[in-house]
């Protein structure tokens, strides 16, 4: 087949990549506290209706039969018990040795700019642009890292090493109902609005 444009120029040999983009992304998470329609306090069906099947779910015991971590790729609800109503988003990026965090088998996503590489200064503009408050903790639960948390429930934490605290890269993040706190000696201000 010979296709033409307006301009009556053969562009059969041309690939077109028509992948709609994805209807989720991690930038809800960051910004709106969110995944898509899926939010905290939501039921577990209701989670599963509006995100479909876990590509793998876990955490059983005898006392409680049914799991309450699902996994999309990389990306890890948590559901608390016994009433199973969302508690958490998170994803672990030394699972994914600080890369690219990777799309379920179905649900799949946008990691916007939360990549393994990211760096915190990089993560401060961007939450600064999106006029999302967040702090710096002071006394980050390991010496080798930096944590931070921002108004709308989001706990990021980017690995360090050595004496110059070089980057390795970003460690984890979690979303859940973290309490934003004030800075009262435990935590500085990073930027406010």
């Amino acid at each position: 087949m010979n296709l033409k444009n307006s301009g009556n120029r053969d562009i059969s040999g041309i690939c077109f990549n028509l992948k709609q983009p994805s209807a989720y992304t991690l930038k809800d998470l960051a910004v709106k506290g969110g995944f898509g329609k899926a939010a905290l306090g939501m039921p577990q069906n209701s989670v599963r209706t509006i995100l479909g099947d876990p590509d793998l779910a876990g955490s059983v015991s005898q006392r409680y039969k049914k799991p309450n971590i699902w996994r999309y790729g990389d990306l890890e609800l948590g559901f608390s018990r016994p009433d199973y109503t969302l508690s958490y988003f998170a994803v672990n990026y030394y699972w994914c040795n600080y890369s690219t965090p990777k799309s379920g088998k179905k649900l799949k996503f946008d990691p916007w700019i939360l990549v393994g590489k990211l760096q915190p200064d990089e993560f401060v503009a961007a939450m600064k642009r999106e006029r999302v408050e967040n702090l710096e903790v002071e006394k980050p639960w390991n010496e080798d890292c930096r944590e931070f948390v921002t108004e709308l429930g989001m706990h990021i934490i980017f690995q360090m090493q050595g004496e110059d605290r070089e980057h390795i890269g970003l460690h984890k993040f979690v979303v859940s109902r973290h309490t934003f706190p004030k800075a009262d000696g435990c935590h500085k201000q990073v930027w406010m609005k």
